[in-house]
This record gives C-alpha cells, sequence and structure tokens, in this order.
C-alpha cells in the first residue's frame, strides 16, 4: 500500500489572505503579507501546530502581495512582490523571531514578484517571476548569501515561469510547474540547477500542468524528490 497523501485542515488565519509568503521554520508556520482581494497587506502571522491557532507578529515594513519568503540560520528573509501602487519591489526584509524585530538586507538587482523560491547550501535562489506587471517577465536566477548580505546572479532560468515549486533538494535547486506570466499558458517543466557547474537542466515533467497557483504538496507524480533532483 502507498504511503498517504493527505491533507487536514488546519487552524484558519485571523483574517482572509492570498498571495501571502509562507515559510516553516523550527516547526512553526509564518505567513508575510499577501492580499485581502483588493490590497496588498502589512500583516504577519504565526501559527505553532503544537498549541494551535495563529498569532500576529509585528507587521511588516512594507505591504507586499506575493512576496518570496525563505529562512536561512534563524532568520526569515521576505523579498519582493507587488506594492500598494502595483509596482514590483526589489526591498528585502529580515525577520528575527527570537525578537521579533525587522530589519533591511541587500535589496534584489531587480524586482521580482511571484519567481520561485528555495535555499540551498545557506543560500536563497530567487527563479523568474515578473519583473513587474508580468510583461516583461523575468527569468534571471538571483542568488543571496546571508553571510555577505550580498546577491549574485546564476544562469537564466530555462524558461518563462511564474508561481512555480521550487527546493533545495539533493545538492540542486529543482522546479516544476507554474504559469508563464506573459500567456498564462500554465507549465508542466521541471528542471534542476547544479550550482557546482552553473546549468540548468531538463528533468522529467509533471503528469499535468500546476498552473497559477501551485500547491504545496504537488499533484501525484509531482512531488519534489532527490529522484527529480539527480539522475539515479
Amino acid at each position: 500500500m502507498s504511503a498517504c497523501r493527505c491533507r487536514t485542515t488546519g487552524d484558519p488565519l485571523r483574517a482572509p489572505v492570498q498571495d501571502g509568503g509562507t515559510v516553516t521554520l523550527n516547526g512553526k508556520v509564518y505567513s508575510f503579507g499577501g492580499t485581502d482581494g483588493s490590497d496588498p497587506l502589512f500583516k504577519a502571522y504565526v501559527h505553532d501546530p503544537a498549541t494551535g491557532g495563529w498569532q500576529r507578529l509585528a507587521n511588516m515594513p512594507q505591504a507586499l502581495e506575493k512576496p518570496g519568503a525563505e529562512a536561512v540560520d534563524g532568520q526569515i528573509y521576505v523579498f519582493g512582490g507587488w506594492t500598494v501602487t502595483g509596482a514590483a519591489s526589489a526591498a528585502v526584509y529580515r525577520y528575527d523571531p527570537t525578537h521579533g524585530t525587522w530589519s533591511t538586507a541587500a535589496s534584489l538587482p531587480s524586482p521580482v514578484v511571484a519567481g520561485g523560491t528555495a535555499v540551498l547550501g545557506g543560500r536563497i535562489y530567487v527563479m523568474a517571476g515578473c519583473g513587474g506587471n508580468c510583461v516583461p517577465a523575468s527569468q534571471a536566477t538571483y542568488v543571496y548569501d546571508p553571510r555577505t548580505d550580498t546577491w549574485s546572479r546564476a544562469a537564466d532560468y530555462p524558461v518563462r515561469d511564474s508561481w512555480q515549486s521550487c527546493a533545495g533538494i539533493d545538492g540542486r535547486v529543482v522546479c516544476a510547474g507554474g504559469t508563464d506570466p506573459v500567456d498564462g499558458t500554465e507549465l508542466a517543466s521541471t528542471f534542476s540547477l547544479d550550482p557546482v557547474t552553473g546549468a540548468w537542466t531538463a528533468r522529467p515533467t509533471c503528469p499535468t500542468p500546476t498552473g497559477p497557483w501551485p500547491l504545496p504538496l504537488p499533484a501525484p507524480g509531482c512531488s519534489l524528490s532527490a529522484a527529480s533532483a539527480a539522475e539515479r
């Protein structure tokens, strides 16, 4: 019998949120920004499954819709997203969960919204996404090193993509699915980046396209796993 790929209902957020940045750290789930359907949000929340419920955190320095969010060395980084004016942001903010405080980190080289994000080897990777109102799209791959607070650029993502699911797996960055931000085509493509060679490689595609809002648990047969990241 195969393992259950099940979802159960968890505690609801205190208010509706769409297109927020989410990340897990030390067993807790964090939610940053997003939109209430009308405007970008400043609000930030944390959920501890051990105690239940969602708790408000200090507001983000800027209201952002669809920012990226990743955690490295106990710190959470929130970056990019659409601002209240509808412009794409290049700002990067660092949240310290221990002290509940925000600080500013080095900005992205260019504004990015809805790009794929991952952590590998203590660095944050940001792939493709929208460079503004999604026209033109970005295919850039940016790499952030928290130790030096600097960004560098890696090989461009092989295709136009946004809202793709990415993860650092088995020494590679793996991204799957998403949607072409220019023409809206739903994608089933999968690629892996080897940080040693600096090259992207095509991998087996997902059985079905994931659409503009890929789920944390991908469709059957499209899970991000070590088998996707490397030839076995």
